[in-house]
């Protein structure tokens, strides 16, 4: 006798098993990353910080995981909002009520009488300089800036002004300082 390999039959149902259990795995992975979209986008956004507004404390290529639910704003909380298209990272300095003043020719920035830009700190872009006497953030508004005075295009700015509480992305709960830092 000879040793012929004989063909087992095919056992169907082991072979629909097999092509359902790949499906599943595959549709698993759909939900999964459909899943970890949606949380980055709309629930806990990640950012990543491009430009020099919010130096010393946040550099380019640093990461901000934010919430996109969010109580009540305070003074100090880091946001980003919408302008235009463009996500802008700054810091909330006055809340709906406060008083604002801003000398145009000093520059000082004071919020409800306390000074929160020193005088004599020029804006290199001259177009945000603007005068406010008084003036009181409306409800629903918030007043931002950036930590580096100089060179920040912020609520001072004609251009961003007071910013709506609906354009907020998000408020940042965890920053990555990942971007490169200046040697010291």
């Amino acid at each position: 006798m000879s040793n012929v390999p004989v063909e087992k039959p095919l056992d169907n149902k082991k072979t629909y098993k097999q092509s359902g259990s790949r499906v599943r795995g595959i549709l698993g992975w759909i939900a999964f990353v459909l899943a970890v979209f949606v949380i980055t986008r709309y629930v806990f956004p990640v950012i990543i910080c491009v430009g020099k507004s919010m130096q010393p404390n946040f550099y380019d290529s640093d990461f901000i995981i934010g919430s996109a639910i969010h109580g009540e704003l305070q003074r100090g909380d880091i946001i980003v909002f919408d302008r235009d298209g463009t996500d802008m990272l700054k810091r909330v300095v006055a809340l709906p009520g406060d008083v604002i003043d801003m000398d145009k020719e000093t520059c000082e920035v004071k919020i409800n009488g306390e000074v929160v830009v020193p005088a004599n700190t020029q804006l290199i872009d001259s177009d945000c300089q603007t005068q406010l006497d008084n003036t009181v953030v409306p409800d629903g508004h918030v007043f931002v800036l950036g930590d580096n005075y100089a060179i920040s295009e912020d609520s001072r700015c004609n251009s961003v002004g007071m910013v709506n509480e609906d354009s907020i992305i998000c408020v940042m709960i965890l920053h990555l300082p990942l971007g490169d830092r200046p040697d010291k």
